[in-house]
């Protein structure tokens, strides 16, 4: 299966709040002022079994489907998403393919050595420059390995 390339302007404009010490629920449910038998009612769950619910959260053992749950009995919706760290996602294939480039074009100038057609520097940073925009471009499966 392919997955369709993403391309975002500025993927690290981005800007999440960090998660609150407490967890999301408990935050929000006292952002919205709503005890933990308000809650549970809206759930169908004890007052007790929410704060195991926001237990969870805090240990990062809560399902999904209990957060879209929790989301859904405060009106709210459940946002989901995978960040970059550090950099944008254009620039971490940028970086891969260049590792991924360096690799092909070494392995290539290695064979050249041993047959006495050592390669310029200048080639080899062209070589890689090169095989670096073809392997953005192209996104081989070999690229992640």
């Amino acid at each position: 299966m392919k997955f369709k390339r993403v391309s975002f302007e500025d993927p690290m404009a981005i800007s999440l709040p960090p998660k609150p010490e407490s967890g999301w629920v408990q935050w929000m449910r006292g952002a919205l002022q709503m005890s933990l038998r308000q809650l549970g009612k809206r759930l169908n769950i004890s007052a007790q079994s929410v704060n195991d619910l926001e237990r969870r959260e805090r240990e990062a053992s809560i399902t999904l489907h209990a957060l879209q749950q929790a989301a859904e009995a405060m009106n709210m919706k459940l946002v989901y998403a995978l960040v970059p760290k550090e950099k944008g996602i254009e620039e971490m294939i940028r970086q891969r393919a260049e590792e991924k480039a360096k690799e092909i074009v070494m392995r290539t100038h290695q064979t050249m050595i041993l047959e006495k057609q050592g390669a310029k520097k200048e080639w080899i940073e062209n070589a890689i420059r090169q095989k670096t925009e073809e392997l953005m471009l192209k996104m081989p499966r070999y690229l992640w390995d």
